[in-house]
């Protein structure tokens, strides 16, 4: 199965997700909470027999298709190819957490070591693959999703029947078929923009580098960059939100106008973030936030929702460092911040409705795809002056996956991505009730030390948190 220009331009590494369960147990409960685990990995298998292929081409940064049969499904469960079957149970020497302290501190970023707690392949790459892991008192799930294949909309549909009673007498025969179907589609489609889609320096000037200059990297005398998890209460995110849409609708006089919480989230991320970028930036500076949007409802032609590949682009916008953060910086009125978070998040909310953007960019896929992560890159300069979001709020949070031992609602407690620290970057983390209910919204920031530390200060966006923000102990 050929890969389409969407996925050429995608990371060619894994979406890794922890998914934490409570979990009390004897060796009898391990069997049957992985006898579970395994047939549920089986079902979804026979449901997108292809994800149980691997991934072909040069080496692990260049993959060039999907090798896969009907038989996938039903095979690769079995031969451990899709699923680390070693040293399930770890000891305190291995990880050093018991669940409740896990809990207890807010789950830590630093405790999750994807080397340890994740099946990355180091060859036959798979689409999918899991690594299961006990602990004092817990369940861990190491998902790991190759990007090149699935981007997070794909993950969610994933996880979503991974996590229901639903089954498959037998492989699904036609869903290979109608995959291979629907690429050739949307290769076609693709293939039709980049006629009309003019990547000239002029036209998106974006494009307009020398391929052997190396993408702009952190100074090597910066402090290095830290992840931690910053906690917002449900009741506090309400009030912000409805703070930023009330000063939209006014001064826009526009009483439909509307962003949603994730948009407001994503733009107070953003104003903080270029706040605690103050003292090394100039204020003419133009600082970017960058964002991926799902793009199956903008695609001309036969496209379906449920489609099981990578189906998003990355939209930018952009603002000066002054117009975005400076005049806010000696006021703490919460009408003076609802103006610039609402400013930021119409912003964020602008440029993932750009369909025109997003046409030029699935365009510029097929025209220039070995460019396309670098222009991207370029631009967002994330180390310097940019903001870089992936809203993960529907991945695997929620769902009660029954897996025997985890209790009546087998929902996971938590929903981790493993340890990494690239500045710049940010993920809405996984949420019970995606946007709505009253759980607590999470945002993980990497920033340089120096940056973060300005950040979490208590007469910034520290002052917002519920509870202090988490990195490891």
């Amino acid at each position: 199965m050929p890969l389409t220009a969407l996925d050429h331009t995608a990371p060619q590494g894994y979406i890794t997700l922890i998914l934490g369960f409570p979990f009390s147990s004897t060796g009898h409960d391990d069997t049957n909470a992985m006898n579970h685990v395994y047939e549920r990995l089986r079902q979804a298998f026979r449901r997108w027999p292809f994800l149980a292929g691997y991934l072909v081409g040069n080496n692990k940064f260049s993959t060039t298709g999907l090798a896969c049969s009907v038989d996938d499904g039903d095979v690769y469960v079995a031969w451990g190819l899709v699923v680390e079957g070693q040293n399930l149970r770890l000891s305190p020497d291995q990880f050093q957490w018991n669940f409740q302290d896990l809990l207890k501190h807010g789950c830590p970023p630093s405790a999750f070591e994807q080397e340890l707690l994740c099946f990355i392949p180091k060859e036959d790459l798979r689409p999918v693959t899991l690594k299961i892991s006990f602990i004092n008192g817990g369940l861990l799930l190491g998902f790991a999703f190759h990007h090149g294949f699935m981007d997070g909309t794909a993950v969610a549909q994933f996880l979503e029947y991974f996590a229901s009673t639903e089954t498959q007498a037998r492989v699904d025969d036609s869903s290979l078929s109608s995959m291979r179907s629907h690429r050739a589609a949307f290769t076609q489609t693709i293939n039709s923009l980049a006629q009309t889609t003019d990547i000239s320096a002029g036209a998106m000037p974006e494009y307009d580098f020398d391929l052997s200059r190396p993408v702009n990297q952190p100074s090597p005398t910066a402090p290095p960059a830290e992840g931690r998890i910053l906690t917002l209460a449900a009741p506090t995110v309400r009030a912000l939100h409805a703070q930023a849409v009330a000063h939209l609708r006014s001064y826009h006089n526009n009483p439909r106008l509307f962003v949603t919480i994730p948009d407001v989230l994503c733009g107070m991320a953003w104003v903080h973030v270029t706040r605690a970028r103050l003292h090394r930036l100039d204020t003419t500076t133009t600082t970017r936030f960058a964002t991926a949007v799902n793009i199956r409802r903008k695609v001309p032609g036969d496209i379906p929702g449920g489609y099981m590949g990578n189906m998003w682009v990355r939209v930018l916008t952009s603002a000066s460092v002054r117009d975005l953060a400076i005049s806010a910086l000696d006021d703490d009125n919460s009408t003076t911040l609802a103006r610039h978070l609402a400013v930021a998040a119409l912003s964020t909310d602008a440029a993932a409705a750009n369909s025109k953007s997003a046409t030029s960019c699935y365009g510029a896929a097929a025209l220039a795809p070995r460019e396309v992560d670098q222009a991207l890159r370029r631009a967002i300069d994330r180390a310097h002056t940019g903001l870089d979001a992936s809203v993960w709020l529907g991945l695997g949070a929620g769902l009660a996956y029954g897996i025997p031992g985890t209790g009546p609602e087998g929902t996971p407690a938590f929903v981790r991505k493993p340890y990494s620290a690239n500045d710049g970057a940010m993920n809405l983390m996984p949420r019970a009730g995606g946007s709505q209910g009253g759980a607590d919204w999470e945002v993980l920031l990497a920033l340089r030390a120096d940056d973060m530390a300005a950040l979490c200060a208590l007469d910034e966006m520290g002052a917002w948190l519920c509870r202090p923000p988490t990195q490891g102990l």
